[in-house]
């Protein structure tokens, strides 16, 4: 190769080193995880199953608090706060939709019986915490009629159900009183009773307390025991 040829070969070399010197640096393209200022992608069933877990737990919470009868009271632990934040997290859970009606359910039951007893005021708070829950309001005006305060004749006495069951010292003066205003009046009376024992006890009470004087009446079974002095003015 003569010197001609050497200086041109030389001078291609040198200038294809220039061309690649001077050509701008291509970098291989980044993927970011995210764009700045969005959010992880949330995996759904990680979301469900946490879901899925607290709504268990609530739900044995609030089963345990019904079966001890804590049905809105106390305020931190009561079946229907459960069943509430039950229905926060899914409004269509037939588990808590089921529990509230059967916590109306106990409060009608809980009436019932408090009207039974006689326990006339409590009959009417059950049935407004009923009204609070998932009453039908139709129902619950219903039963306010039904659990009415029965009104009472001049010459009917009530026997509080408390103090009868206790038969504590309340009831004795009170029967003692009664015995005296009977005989006083010179009256039969008619003892409503709950049992025949109880209606037996009630009579022997007040016979004590007589001073001798015989009593004439006659006992009678009912659900709202009472001394009634059949001689007096009922008006």
């Amino acid at each position: 190769m003569n010197c001609d040829s050497r200086i041109l070969k030389s001078a291609i070399v040198a200038a294809l080193f220039s061309i690649i010197s001077c050509a701008p640096q291509i970098k291989p393209a980044v993927q970011p995880e995210y764009e700045a200022g969005a959010k992880p992608a949330v995996n759904r069933s990680d979301t469900r199953a946490s879901e899925d877990n607290e709504l268990l737990s609530l739900l044995a919470q609030a089963k345990t608090a019904f079966s001890n009868d804590r049905l809105m009271r106390p305020k931190e632990d009561n079946a229907y706060r459960w069943y509430s934040q039950m229905l926060k997290i899914d409004e269509n859970n037939l588990e808590a939709h089921n529990g509230m009606h059967t916590i109306t359910a106990r409060y009608f039951e809980l009436a019932e019986n408090a009207y039974d007893a006689g326990r006339y005021n409590r009959a009417m708070l059950m049935l407004d915490r009923a009204a609070k829950v998932s009453a039908n309001p139709q129902r619950i005006d219903e039963l306010r009629v039904r659990y009415r305060p029965p009104v009472s004749a001049k010459n009917e006495f009530r026997l509080p159900v408390g103090h009868l069951n206790a038969r504590n010292e309340e009831l004795l003066h009170y029967l003692d009183q009664l015995t005296t205003q009977l005989v006083e009046a010179q009256s039969r009376l008619l003892i409503i009773a709950r049992s025949d024992a109880e209606g037996r006890w009630i009579y022997q009470r007040m016979r004590s307390y007589a001073g001798g004087h015989r009593l004439r009446g006659d006992i009678k079974i009912g659900s709202i025991p009472a001394v009634i002095m059949i001689d007096l003015d009922a008006s």
